[in-house]
Protein backbone atom coordinates (compact mmCIF):
# COMPACT_ATOMS: atom_id res chain seq x y z
CA UNK A 1 0.00 0.00 0.00
CA UNK A 2 1.31 3.72 -0.91
CA UNK A 3 0.48 6.74 0.77
CA UNK A 4 0.27 9.88 0.08
CA UNK A 5 2.06 13.09 2.17
CA UNK A 6 2.67 16.40 1.80
CA UNK A 7 6.24 17.73 2.33
CA UNK A 8 7.43 21.24 1.84
CA UNK A 9 10.94 21.32 0.16
CA UNK A 10 13.32 23.77 2.04
CA UNK A 11 14.85 24.83 -0.95
CA UNK A 12 13.41 28.09 -1.87
CA UNK A 13 9.34 28.73 -2.26
CA UNK A 14 8.91 24.68 -3.95
CA UNK A 15 6.10 22.58 -3.07
CA UNK A 16 6.30 18.56 -3.42
CA UNK A 17 4.47 15.53 -3.09
CA UNK A 18 6.35 12.43 -2.44
CA UNK A 19 4.26 9.22 -1.55
CA UNK A 20 5.19 7.35 1.22
CA UNK A 21 5.97 4.05 0.19
CA UNK A 22 6.22 2.21 3.95
CA UNK A 23 7.27 3.34 7.53
CA UNK A 24 10.63 1.31 8.60
CA UNK A 25 10.92 1.75 12.14
CA UNK A 26 10.47 3.92 14.59
CA UNK A 27 12.76 5.99 17.64
CA UNK A 28 12.75 8.73 20.02
CA UNK A 29 12.94 11.66 18.57
CA UNK A 30 16.02 14.31 19.84
CA UNK A 31 13.72 17.28 20.24
CA UNK A 32 11.84 18.45 23.17
CA UNK A 33 9.67 15.74 25.30
CA UNK A 34 8.98 12.53 23.99
CA UNK A 35 8.81 12.79 20.32
CA UNK A 36 8.68 9.95 17.70
CA UNK A 37 10.57 10.11 14.60
CA UNK A 38 9.52 7.68 11.87
CA UNK A 39 11.89 6.32 8.96
CA UNK A 40 10.14 6.88 6.26
CA UNK A 41 10.48 5.09 2.48
CA UNK A 42 9.75 7.19 -0.38
CA UNK A 43 8.62 6.13 -3.33
CA UNK A 44 10.52 6.74 -6.32
CA UNK A 45 13.67 7.45 -4.30
CA UNK A 46 15.55 4.21 -3.35
CA UNK A 47 18.04 3.79 -0.13
CA UNK A 48 16.86 7.53 0.20
CA UNK A 49 14.87 6.81 3.69
CA UNK A 50 14.43 9.80 6.00
CA UNK A 51 13.81 10.39 9.56
CA UNK A 52 10.59 12.41 10.02
CA UNK A 53 8.75 13.89 12.89
CA UNK A 54 5.23 13.27 12.77
CA UNK A 55 4.57 16.58 12.83
CA UNK A 56 5.72 16.24 9.21
CA UNK A 57 3.92 13.26 8.04
CA UNK A 58 0.67 13.52 10.25
CA UNK A 59 -2.38 13.61 8.42
CA UNK A 60 -2.25 11.88 5.06
CA UNK A 61 0.61 9.56 6.42
CA UNK A 62 -1.19 8.32 9.57
CA UNK A 63 -2.63 5.09 7.40
CA UNK A 64 1.15 4.37 7.01
CA UNK A 65 2.11 4.27 10.43
CA UNK A 66 -0.87 2.30 11.40
CA UNK A 67 0.04 -0.06 8.80
CA UNK A 68 3.65 -0.24 10.45
CA UNK A 69 2.02 -0.38 13.91
CA UNK A 70 -0.18 -3.59 12.52
CA UNK A 71 3.04 -5.13 10.90
CA UNK A 72 5.25 -4.75 13.97
CA UNK A 73 2.31 -5.73 16.67
CA UNK A 74 0.04 -8.05 14.77
CA UNK A 75 -1.13 -9.21 17.90
CA UNK A 76 -1.80 -6.24 19.29
CA UNK A 77 -2.57 -4.25 16.28
CA UNK A 78 -2.06 -0.80 16.06
CA UNK A 79 -3.19 0.39 19.97
CA UNK A 80 -0.11 2.84 20.06
CA UNK A 81 -0.89 6.03 18.88
CA UNK A 82 1.75 8.68 17.64
CA UNK A 83 2.33 11.58 20.03
CA UNK A 84 2.26 14.91 18.80
CA UNK A 85 4.04 17.88 20.09
CA UNK A 86 2.93 21.42 20.01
Amino acid sequence: TQFLCLQTLEVGANVGVYVIESIKETRKGSGAGNSVEYRVAWRGYKDQDTWEPYANIKGRGDRAIQDYLQKSNPAGGASRRPRTTS
